[in-house]
């Protein structure tokens, strides 16, 4: 069985191309422990989001025109698209998908939503 710390490097590999600029995560430990190898391998620190708060002004400007990992829950992730959206299209994710990854992308039109397997 794989364990948390090979998906966190399964990850961390995804993104190893990818530049970015800021990785977030939800202050609880499975969520810091995945977001952290990807971090690092960016020379980043893991930011905590508040799940009460997401996508406030405060956020929004902390992020426009920035490429951010954003690590959450199985319903975490989907109500953060969902709010950036302003709509409920997206719903809950199983307890055990630990590959889903939504890239959103923000620009002056439409936000747009891409959701892929990362294994």
């Amino acid at each position: 069985m794989e364990t948390g710390e090979a998906r966190a490097q399964r990850w961390a590999e995804y993104f190893k191309e990818i530049d970015l600029d800021a990785v977030y995560s939800t202050k609880y430990n499975r969520t810091t422990q995945t977001a952290t190898p990807t971090a690092q391998w960016h020379e980043l620190e893991v930011e905590n989001y508040d799940v009460g708060s997401m996508y406030d002004r405060t956020f929004q400007f902390a992020t426009k025109g920035k490429k951010v990992l954003i690590v959450g829950h199985s319903n975490t992730t989907p109500t953060f698209v969902n709010t950036i959206l302003g709509e409920e299209k997206y719903p809950w994710m199983h307890d055990k998908d630990n590959s889903s990854l939504f890239i959103v992308t923000l620009n002056d039109t439409v936000p747009s939503v891409e959701v892929v397997t990362v294994d």
